[in-house]
């Protein structure tokens, strides 16, 4: 269990999605891989965004700061964007699944933040 028991749910719940979205990670590499795909620079834009969030989000995990919450919800919005923006302008069939799995982690992205909120 977790040190505060109360707590304990919550963490399960994150380390759940934690394992979720390295399954995601994998089989988006899978995917790239497997159809050799060369990521196109708005790919790899969008992919360099989605990073930089995550590591704000496991900085966060480790020291909570509420400002710091909020700066990262603003941030998630404008990757949802440039998701959806991408999401419209894909050329191929190959791009709009890497978009649409770009989409997938950054949904669980958010849905662990909104668990390490429940703990703060």
């Amino acid at each position: 269990g977790y040190n505060d028991y109360r707590k304990t749910s919550t963490m399960y719940c994150i380390i759940y999605l934690l394992e979720d979205l390295a399954d995601e990670y994998k089989n988006l590499i899978g995917y790239i891989n497997e159809n050799k795909i060369k990521l196109n620079s708005d790919l790899i834009n969008i992919y360099s965004e989605i990073d930089s969030y995550y590591k704000k989000l496991q900085r966060l995990f480790l020291k909570f700061n509420l400002e710091e919450a909020i700066s990262l919800a603003d941030e998630r919005d404008k990757i949802v964007a440039l998701i959806y923006k991408l999401l419209r302008n894909t050329k191929s069939i190959k791009e709009a699944i890497i978009v649409k799995d770009f989409e997938r982690i950054v949904k669980i992205i958010i849905d662990i933040m909104d668990q390490l909120l429940k703990i703060y």
